[in-house]
């Protein structure tokens, strides 16, 4: 009965000491993970190469995919910067400028009289 509970009582210690073990490289990791993260920027990266993929013909899984990251940054803009994501996604409807006159080139073959 005794031994149970000194066993029972030393896998508890232990199990314990196994957690504060694995909480502490943990809590170590994480800063060392965000370093790696964000000088590696997967998620810029990744609109970088949304943003270029419209200058070229879209099909099947690049367009899905193009689609997908530019509406999520879209929506990011909107829920974490509400008025610069509204006024970026208001359009001006003016009317474009009128054309300016047609250029004048002068007869060269014409002779001035004086």
């Amino acid at each position: 009965m005794i031994a149970e509970m000194v066993g029972t009582a030393s896998f508890i210690f232990w199990g314990a000491t196994a957690w504060v073990c694995i909480t502490i490289l943990v809590i170590l990791a994480l800063p060392i993970l965000g370093y790696a993260v964000g000088r590696y920027r997967p998620l810029h990266r990744a609109l970088d190469w949304a943003h270029w993929q419209l200058y070229g013909p879209l099909a099947g899984w690049r367009k899905t995919s193009v689609w997908v990251l530019l509406s999520a940054e879209n929506i990011g803009l909107l829920l974490l910067h509400p008025i610069q994501g509204w006024r970026a996604w208001q359009h001006r409807h003016d009317p474009p400028p009128p054309l300016s006159p047609a250029v004048r080139i002068p007869d060269r073959t014409a002779t001035k009289e004086n």
